[in-house]
């Protein structure tokens, strides 16, 4: 009776280490699964289009619902903003879209801007559009004479994302490795982004990619969107 008793404790601990055992397996994570979860906004899609006086671009972003640089990852959406900038907005006149993809259409209702002539509509979901090809913008007042926008994806031929975040955790090895390895981990949210000049749209785009702290601290990078080689780097303060 005692060794079948001892037998079956034996089994159990034995169970009970190959429970633990694998439970630290799974989890385990790498560098790259780390730093994914930190990213609290990602650019996943960019188009702009233009006509001889209007502009307008069009960007998918998952980020947090509420965007703060608190160190901490928050409830996630994707959503994509729709951006029209007009010669003039006409008092008293509305305006509409149609969003023309490759897998269908989507439409609604734009809405002014705080600064300047500008346009903007929010839509939660374009995956379903497929590759966008064309935004039509109609001013109520004049439902004959629309701005009609044909649309050039500028991230066609970039590297993704998530290369990008590998390329600037490369570049930035040193100062990450040693946050990740400290007792407290990585106080850091990421930022990953398409951008360019704000001030010319029609300067070349680079990834942008930050590692932001709570305490206005960052490490930030331009990467080339091609090669995801390093254009400039800084670390602040």
């Amino acid at each position: 009776m005692k060794k079948r008793i001892f037998a079956v404790a034996l089994c159990l601990a034995v169970l009970a280490a190959f429970v633990v055992l694998a439970s630290a397996c799974e989890e385990q994570k790498t560098t790259q699964q780390i730093l994914e979860e930190k990213v609290s906004s990602r650019q996943t899609a960019l188009y702009t289009g233009q006509t001889d006086n209007a502009y307008v671009t069009i960007g998918t972003l998952d980020r947090e619902k509420v965007l703060v640089a608190d160190g901490e990852v928050g409830e996630m959406e994707s959503s994509t903003t729709v951006i029209a900038t007009l010669p003039e907005l006409p008092d008293g006149s509305t305006f509409t879209y149609v969003l023309t993809g490759s897998g269908g259409k989507a439409e609604g209702a734009l809405a002014p801007g705080v600064i300047g002539a500008k346009l903007i509509a929010k839509i939660s979901d374009v995956s379903a559009l497929g590759t966008l090809t064309e935004l039509t913008v109609t001013d109520s007042a004049s439902p004959d004479e629309p701005y009609v926008f044909e649309l050039t994806n500028e991230m066609s031929g970039a590297i993704a994302p998530a290369d990008a975040l590998v390329r600037a955790y490369e570049h930035f090895k040193t100062e990450v490795d040693a946050e990740l390895a400290s007792e407290d981990g990585m106080q850091r949210e990421i930022y990953v982004r398409f951008v360019n000049g704000k001030t010319d749209r029609d300067s070349d785009y680079y990834w942008y990619v930050s590692f932001v702290a709570d305490r206005g601290e960052d490490m930030s990078v331009l990467l080339d969107p091609v090669s995801g080689e390093v254009v400039t780097s800084r670390i602040r303060p």
